[in-house]
């Protein structure tokens, strides 16, 4: 019996890939609300580490995210997180950190 629990407890954790491409595992996103935020994804392509402003939006500088993401905070109008996708698009994420997620 202990020899099971033993086996069954040292199994090894999941590969990375594996975790990625089980849909249930992935990260959320949220729509861009208009054609400002939309500007503001699309700029963060080609835009340097530190913060931008576009159109009455701004991107604070680039942090790595535990989740191995490049993200950015964006302000000036609902307060965001944007974090750059495997294809090199950015996109909303939810905000699982902020007062209103909890």
């Amino acid at each position: 019996m202990a020899l099971s629990l033993m086996v069954a407890c040292g199994s090894s954790p999941p590969r990375e890939s594996d975790i990625y491409h089980d849909p249930a595992l992935r990260a959320g996103t949220v729509q861009a609300d208009g054609d400002g935020e939309r500007a503001l994804l699309d700029a963060l392509v080609s835009a340097d580490e530190g913060p931008i402003e576009v159109g009455g939006l701004s991107a604070a500088a680039t942090y790595h995210a535990a989740s191995g993401r490049r993200c950015r905070r964006i302000s000036g109008g609902d307060a965001r997180l944007a974090c750059e996708g495997q294809d090199g698009a950015w996109v909303f994420v939810p905000d699982v950190l902020s007062a209103e997620a909890r």
